[in-house]
C-alpha cells in the first residue's frame, strides 16, 4: 500500500514537471519512481530461493534430558536480505537455552525469534539446547519469515506450514530406589491399630479395653 502510494506521488510530481517545465520535480519524482519499483521488486523477490529449516537432534526424550536444537536459514540468490525475521510457534512448556522467546498473547504457544541480516548465498544455523521438562506431546511451528526492502517503502511475508515434534516420556525410576520392595507395598511396619475389626477372626479377639466402643463388645 505504502509502495502504491510512492508510485502515485511520483507519477503526479512527474506530471507537474512536465506542465510547469520544472527540472527539480522531474529529477525527484524519477528518482522516487525508481526506488518504488525497485522495492516493489525487492519485496517480490526477497524471499525467492530462500530455506528454513529446524533439526531436533530425536523426537523421543523423557524427561530431565536435553536434546539439541538447531535453526538453519539458506539464502541462495545474489540479492541480500537487508533484514529477516524468523517466528516459529514454540510450546510454552519447552526452555531453549540461549534464545529469545516472545510471547503470543492468550495463545498456547510463544515465539521464538530470531532476527537477522544474509548475505548473499549465505547459509547460518543457529544451535540451542532444549530442555524437556514437561510430559507429553510438542509441536514445533508453522515458522513465518518477515522481511522488507532497504528504502523502508515496503515489507514481505512468507509461512512455512511444516512442523516437527517431540515426545516427552515420563522419568524411569529404578525400582531398587523405591522405599517399600514391590512385595510389601504398604511397607513391613504394622500399625498400632487396625483399620476394622473382625471379629469373626482370631486377630479381632482381645480383652476389653475401656476405649472401645459398646458394640464391639461381644
Amino acid at each position: 500500500m505504502l509502495n502504491d502510494f510512492w508510485i502515485f506521488a511520483s507519477g503526479l510530481m512527474l506530471l507537474i514537471g512536465l506542465l510547469a517545465s520544472e527540472g527539480l520535480l522531474l529529477v525527484v519524482g524519477s528518482l522516487v519512481l525508481v526506488l518504488a519499483i525497485a522495492a516493489r521488486i525487492w519485496g517480490r523477490f526477497a524471499f525467492r530461493s530462500v530455506s528454513h529449516a529446524r533439526s531436533i537432534s530425536r523426537q523421543r526424550a523423557f524427561i530431565g534430558d536435553t536434546v539439541d536444537y538447531s535453526v538453519t536459514l539458506d539464502n541462495d540468490k545474489v540479492l541480500p536480505l537487508i533484514w529477516v525475521d524468523i517466528q516459529d510457534s514454540f510450546p510454552d512448556d519447552r526452555d531453549l537455552t540461549g534464545a529469545t522467546m516472545q510471547g503470543n498473547g492468550l495463545e498456547v504457544n510463544r515465539q521464538h525469534t530470531i532476527t537477522t541480516s544474509p548475505l548473499p548465498y549465505q547459509k547460518a544455523t543457529w544451535k540451542y539446547s532444549m530442555v524437556c521438562s514437561e510430559r507429553g506431546y510438542h509441536r514445533i511451528g508453522p515458522v513465518r519469515l518477515r522481511t522488507g526492502d532497504i528504502f523502508g517503502f515496503s515489507s514481505a511475508e512468507i509461512c512455512y506450514p511444516g512442523f516437527d515434534h517431540i515426545l516427552v516420556f515420563s522419568r524411569v525410576i529404578d525400582l531398587e530406589r523405591l522405599l517399600f520392595p514391590p512385595e510389601h507395598p504398604m511397607g513391613e511396619i504394622r500399625g498400632s491399630l487396625p483399620i476394622y475389626f473382625d471379629t469373626n477372626r482370631v486377630v479381632g479377639q482381645r480383652d476389653y479395653q475401656s476405649r472401645d466402643p459398646m458394640k464391639h463388645i461381644g
